[in-house]
C-alpha cells in the first residue's frame, strides 16, 4: 500500500499494527542485545535492510514509491535524525534496563509531548490529561526506587530516547515535512538518510569492526540467527507502521497507542527473558504508571470528543446542510457521470472577481469587461490609450480557458495580442462556444471578454483558499510554481505544494501568512508587502463568505509587486441573504437552465447522463433509487430531491424540469411519505399532467403517510401510470418501460 488516506479503518489499522509491532520489537531487540551488545550496529543493519528492500522493490515494480528527490530529502533530514536517535538510544537502554521499567520510562512520552506543546502554543489540555500524565511520571519514580537491577546508564539512554521521540512526533506534526509522501516513501528516506549518521556513530563508539566479527561468530547459534533475522524484519515492519500511524493520526494519538501496547509489554516483561525481581515498590510504581497511561488514553479520547462537539456546534446550520448535500452529490458517482455539480456555490466571472479583490486592496491588473466589438473600441480609447499590448480573456464559468478551443476553430480562450488586434480577437470570441476540460464537450457560450493590461511577469505561482473538512476551517494552498492547472502542478511538483490551515476563531496570523509566502517563495516581491497581500486575500475569503478563492497565477511583476493575475471565486449559496451585492452578480446564462429552474423552485436537482428521470424525496432514498436503477440495467438521468415538505406547485415544477430533458425516456417517482405526504405528491403528478404533455411512461411507487389517499387520487385521475409495490419492483418496471418505449 503506497498511498495513505485518512479513512477511519486505515487509522485503526495503523494504530493497532504499530502497537503490536512495537510490543514485539521490544522483546526481540531485548533478546538480541542480551547476546549482542552492539546496538548501533544492529540499528544500522536494520535501516540498511529497509532501504535495500524498498529500492529493489521499486526497481522490480512491487511498489510505486517515487525515486529519491533531493529537495524532499533536505526537508526530512532533521525528522530522520530525531527518529533514529529515538531508536538508537532505546536500543542502548535495553542493555541494562528491564522491559517493564523500559516501558514505564517510554510512557513519559505523552508528558514530554504536552510540555513541548507549551513552547509552540498548541493549546490547553483538560485537567484529566494533565493529572494522568503526572500520575504516569509518579509511577516511574516509585517503580525506579524498587528496581533492584537499577542501571543509571540504561535510565539515561531511555530518557534521551523519550526526548528524541517527542521531538520527532512534534516536528512531523508541526512541519508537515511528510505531507504528500506515502509510508513506504517516508521509510525509504528515513532509512537512507540515517545511514551516514549511524555509520558515524558505530565508528566513534568503536563498535566497528568488533561488531562485525562478533556478529559472524554469533551466527553459528541458530537461536541468535533466528532472533537477529526477526529483528531485521521487525525493524522494517515497525518503521512502516510507525510512519503510517504518524501520518494518519496526530502525535498524541501515536503516543496513546504506545501507552496501551505498554500495558501488555509490562505484564509480559515480568516473566519473559529472565523476568524481573518482584518488589512492592516496583510493582506499585508500575501499576500506578500503567493506570496513569490508561487514564491518559481515556482523557485524550474525551478531550477529542469535546473539541469535535464544540467545533460542530459553532458551524452554521445551513452550512452543515450544504456540506451534507455536497457529500450526497459526490456519492452519486456510482449512479452515473456528472454533467454539473450541485448548485451550492455561486461562481462569478474573472472580471467580477478582479473588481471585488480591488475593493479589498488586492493588487490586480487594470482591466475592463466588454460584450461587443463596439465596447472593445471604446475601452481601448478610454482605458488603454497608451498600451501596446493587451490580454483578451474569454469570460466563462469554467477553468482551463487558455488551453480550450472554440467550436469555430479558434484555439485558446486567452490571447496576448497587439492592441490593434484586440478588436479582431474579441470579435472571434464573443457569441462563440468555448470547450475546455471543465466544460464538458458541450462547452459554454462566451458573452463577455475581459480586456487587461499586459503585465510583465517575472515569476508565476499558485495560490488558493478553500474549506478543509479535516480541520473544519479554511486552508491556504500555495505552490512556488503556477500558471497551469492545479492537477498538473500536483502531478509535477507534489513536494512544492504547501497547506496552511487557518484557525477560524483567531483568523489569519502574521505567522500563517509568512508560511504561505515562504511556500510561494517570491523572488523579487517585498516579503512584508506579500504577507499583507496574503492577509487581505484571506479577509476577502472570510468577509465575502467564499467557499473557494483560487489565483492562478499569483505573480511577481517586473516592478517587484505581487499581483493576482487571474482569479476564480466561489461563494456559499447559504450566505445569499447577507451578500446581496455579490449574489446580484450571478450569471444564470452560464448555468444549467434546469438547475437554475430547480433552484428557483427550491428543489435539489443535478443533471446526469442517463435516460430514466427520477423524482424522490430525500437524498438517501434518491441515491438508493439511482443505484437500483443501475442494478437493473438502466441509467439515471438526474438526481431530483423534492425534500420533505414540497407543495403541489413544486411537484409540478419538478415534472417540468424532468420532461424538459430530451434524453429522458421514462420517469420513476419514488416517494416514502413521512413529513412528505403521498396525497400531495399524487395531486402534484395529476396537476403536472395537465400542464405538461407526458410523452414518456411514468412509474410511481408510493409508501408511507396518506398512501391510500395518494393511490386513490392517481387511480381516479385516469392517467396511464405504471404502479409499483416496492423500490425493486419500481426500478425493474422503469427499465422495462424504457426499453419498450
Amino acid at each position: 500500500m503506497d498511498k495513505d488516506t485518512t479513512h477511519p479503518y486505515l487509522s485503526l489499522f495503523a494504530a493497532l499494527s504499530y502497537g503490536i509491532a512495537s510490543m514485539a520489537m521490544v522483546f526481540i531487540n531485548k533478546a538480541v542485545v542480551m547476546e549482542y551488545a552492539y546496538s548501533m550496529t544492529l540499528l544500522t543493519l536494520q535501516q540498511l535492510a529497509t532501504a535495500l528492500l524498498i529500492h529493489f522493490g521499486r526497481i522490480m515494480g512491487f511498489t510505486r514509491a517515487k525515486p529519491l528527490n533531493v529537495d524532499t530529502a533536505k526537508k526530512l533530514i532533521l525528522v530522520s535524525l530525531f527518529y533514529n536517535g529515538n531508536v538508537a538510544f532505546a536500543l542502548a537502554s535495553l542493555k541494562g534496563v528491564n522491559i517493564p521499567m523500559y516501558i514505564a520510562i517510554k510512557r513519559l512520552t505523552p508528558l514530554a509531548v504536552l510540555i513541548a506543546g507549551l513552547f509552540y502554543k498548541k493549546g490547553k489540555h483538560s485537567k484529566q490529561v494533565i493529572f494522568s500524565v503526572s500520575l504516569t511520571a509518579a509511577g516511574v519514580m516509585i517503580a525506579a526506587l524498587g528496581d533492584f537491577s537499577f542501571d543509571l546508564f540504561g535510565y539515561i539512554m531511555a530518557l534521551i530516547s523519550v526526548f528524541f521521540q517527542t521531538m520527532y512526533l512534534v516536528l512531523v506534526e508541526r512541519s508537515g515535512a511528510e505531507e504528500g509522501l506515502s509510508s513506504i516513501e517516508i521509510m525509504f528516506y528515513n532509512s537512507l538518510l540515517s545511514l551516514p549518521f549511524l555509520v558515524f556513530l558505530i565508528i566513534v563508539t568503536s563498535e566497528f569492526p568488533n561488531s562485525i566479527s562478533l556478529l559472524y561468530a554469533k551466527s553459528a547459534s541458530l537461536y541468535f540467527l533466528v532472533m537477529f533475522v526477526l529483528s531485521l524484519m521487525m525493524g522494517i515492519i515497525l518503521n512502516y507502521t510507525m510512519f503510517l500511524c504518524t501520518i494518519v493520526n496526530s502525535a498524541l494519538t501515536t503516543t496513546i497507542v504506545g501507552v496501551l501496547k505498554g500495558v501488555g509489554s509490562t505484564t509480559l516483561g515480568f516473566f519473559l527473558l529472565g523476568g524481573v525481581q518482584v518488589h512492592f515498590l516496583n510493582v506499585t510504581g508500575l501499576v500506578i504508571n500503567t493506570l496513569g497511561g490508561l487514564w491518559y488514553s481515556v482523557a485524550k479520547y474525551q478531550e477529542k470528543l469535546r473539541k469535535t462537539w464544540i467545533s460542530v456546534k459553532t458551524i452554521n446550520i445551513k452550512m452543515v446542510r450544504g456540506l451534507f448535500n455536497k457529500l450526497a452529490s459526490k456519492s452519486l458517482n456510482v449512479a452515473g457521470k456528472w454533467q454539473q455539480q450541485q448548485l451550492r456555490r455561486l461562481n462569478i466571472h474573472e472580471y467580477q472577481g478582479a473588481e471585488l479583490m480591488g475593493k479589498f486592496g488586492i493588487n490586480v491588473p487594470k482591466g475592463v469587461a466588454v460584450s461587443s466589438v463596439e465596447e472593445v473600441r471604446k475601452a481601448i480609447r478610454t482605458t488603454f490609450p497608451n498600451e501596446k499590448e493587451l490580454v483578451v480573456k474569454s469570460q466563462i464559468l469554467a477553468g482551463g480557458r487558455g488551453l480550450g478551443k472554440f467550436t469555430s476553430g479558434l484555439q485558446g480562450g486567452v490571447h496576448i495580442v497587439k492592441t490593434e488586434q484586440a478588436e479582431e480577437i474579441a470579435g472571434k470570441m464573443l457569441g462563440q462556444t468555448l470547450v475546455t476540460k471543465q466544460t464538458g464537450p458541450q462547452g459554454k457560450v462566451v458573452s463577455k471578454v475581459y480586456l487587461c493590461e499586459k503585465v510583465s511577469l517575472v515569476n508565476e505561482m499558485y495560490f488558493a483558499i478553500t474549506l478543509d473538512r479535516t480541520t473544519a476551517g479554511p486552508v491556504i494552498i500555495a505552490c512556488r510554481e503556477g500558471g497551469t492547472s492545479i492537477e498538473d502542478l500536483a502531478e509535477k511538483f507534489p513536494d512544492m505544494i504547501i497547506k496552511v490551515p487557518i484557525d477560524v476563531f483567531k483568523g489569519i496570523t502574521d505567522e500563517d501568512a509568512a508560511k504561505v509566502v515562504d511556500g510561494l517563495a517570491p523572488k523579487v516581491a517585498d516579503r512584508n508587502a506579500s504577507i499583507e497581500q496574503v492577509k487581505k486575500l484571506y479577509n476577502l475569503f472570510r468577509e465575502s463568505d467564499c467557499t473557494q478563492l483560487e489565483i492562478n497565477p499569483i505573480a511577481e511583476t517586473s516592478d517587484n509587486t505581487l499581483v493576482a493575475a487571474d482569479a476564480k471565486l466561489n461563494f456559499d449559496d447559504n450566505a445569499a441573504y447577507r451578500q446581496k451585492d455579490i449574489f446580484a452578480l450571478r450569471d444564470p446564462t452560464q448555468e444549467d437552465p434546469r438547475e437554475v429552474a430547480a433552484a428557483k423552485a427550491d428543489l435539489n436537482y443535478i443533471g446526469l447522463d442517463g435516460e430514466i428521470g427520477c423524482m424522490v424525496n430525500g437524498a438517501g432514498l434518491a441515491m438508493a433509487t439511482m443505484d437500483i436503477i443501475k442494478l437493473h440495467g438502466g441509467t439515471p438521468a438526474n438526481f431530483l430531491d423534492v425534500g420533505g415538505n414540497a407543495s403541489e406547485g413544486q411537484v409540478v415544477e419538478a415534472f417540468k424540469i424532468l420532461t424538459s430533458d430530451d434524453k429522458v425516456k421514462a420517469i420513476l417517482v419514488n416517494i416514502f411519505g413521512g413529513i412528505m405526504k403521498c396525497d400531495v405528491i399524487a395531486s402534484g403528478i395529476v396537476n403536472a399532467a395537465k400542464h405538461v404533455a407526458l410523452k414518456v411512461p411514468v412509474v410511481v411507487r408510493l409508501e408511507g403517510t396518506n398512501v391510500d389517499q395518494g393511490k386513490r387520487i392517481l387511480k381516479e385521475s385516469g392517467m396511464a401510470l405504471i404502479t409499483a409495490e416496492d423500490l425493486d419492483d419500481a426500478a425493474e418496471k422503469a427499465v422495462k418501460a424504457l426499453k419498450s418505449a
